[in-house]
Formats: structure tokens, sequence, C-alpha cells
């Protein structure tokens, strides 16, 4: 597991990195699906649809995994356009708030699912503080906090409860935002 970890880091570090042609922003987007899939590859499938119990699992291994799929789905977003720390969206916001980044590669469902999937499977007590970090942080775009909602209700019911505070804010902030956005 830890050559697939490496590998994913590498490629989100050549994103994050930045710069380069089409060609060079397309094989790097290619090099983080490949290392996800990898990564996949370790774990078995029945266990990638139901989540194995937080006693099982690896508290360290796991946390850093956690980071790690963190950063890359906050790279995949976009967060990483001239920005080095994590959750920050760069290229402006709009009214409320509203992140308006993107990056240049074109995003995939399927790829957002699977890094998705990989959260909730290494999901662990010892990533409480920087998911809800993420939540809170109003430099966060919204599709990373969308996501991490995603993953949230994805955990079983213990796990999840202690962030439904903070999920139900976001909610309430957001659909305050697209309501006076929409009346302008």
């Amino acid at each position: 597991m830890k050559g697939a970890a490496r590998r994913l880091a590498a490629a989100v570090e050549a994103i994050r990195a930045g710069g380069g042609t089409v060609a060079e922003q397309q094989t790097q987007q290619k090099e983080l699906v490949q290392a996800l899939i990898a990564l996949q590859r370790l774990w078995k499938p029945e266990l990638l649809t139901s989540s194995t119990p937080i006693k099982k699992r690896s508290g360290k291994s796991n946390a850093a995994l956690f980071q790690l799929l963190l950063a890359t789905l906050v790279v995949y977003s976009g967060g990483h356009v001239g920005n080095t720390s994590a959750g920050v969206a760069g290229g402006g916001t709009g009214a409320m708030g509203v992140s308006l980044s993107s990056w240049s590669a074109p995003s995939s469902e399927c790829v957002h699912r699977l890094v998705c999937d990989l959260l909730v499977r290494s999901f662990d007590f010892s990533v409480v503080p920087s998911t809800n970090e993420m939540l809170l942080a109003k430099n966060t775009s919204l599709y990373v906090k969308v996501s991490l909602v995603m993953v949230l209700c994805r955990l079983p019911l213990q796990e999840a409860l202690q962030f439904l505070p903070d999920v139900v804010a976001l909610a309430n902030k957001n659909i305050r935002a697209a309501d006076y956005y929409m009346k302008q």
C-alpha cells in the first residue's frame, strides 16, 4: 500500500506544482487517476461498499492516507491554482463567496466517486479535526465541502453524528447564499 500511496502523493504534487502545456496537464491527470486506481485495487471491492469498523483499521496509516486523499480531492477540484495550502480555492470568488475556480483539465464524476470511496474507506477518528477544519474553512471550495459531506453521509451513523451540526450549518449558509443570489 505504501508504494501506491507514494505514487498518488507524487501525482498530487505534480499537479499542485502546476504549469506546463495542456498535454502535460492531461498526463498529470492520467497519472493521478492511475494512482487512485492502483490504490483502490489494494482493497477488496466489497470492503469499499461496506465500511469496516474503526477498531479493525490501522489509525496511523489511515490518517495519513485520508490526508493524502483529501489533498487529492482539493487538487482535483482545482484548489491548487496559485496556492500551496490545501483546501484553498484559487481564481477568486463570486457572489456570497462561491468559488469560481476550476482546473483547465476536465474533471470526472467517476474519479470524484473513486476519491470519495477511498476517503470513506480510510476514515479514522484521528482525522476528525482536519475534516471539521475543511468543512468550516471560509477558503475551502464548495466542491470540496460537498464532497466531504458526501463522504460523511456514507459513514456509519455513530461516526457521522459528530459532524451533523457543521453539515447543517454549511447547508443553511449555502441555501441562504443561493437564495440571495437568485433574488438579485
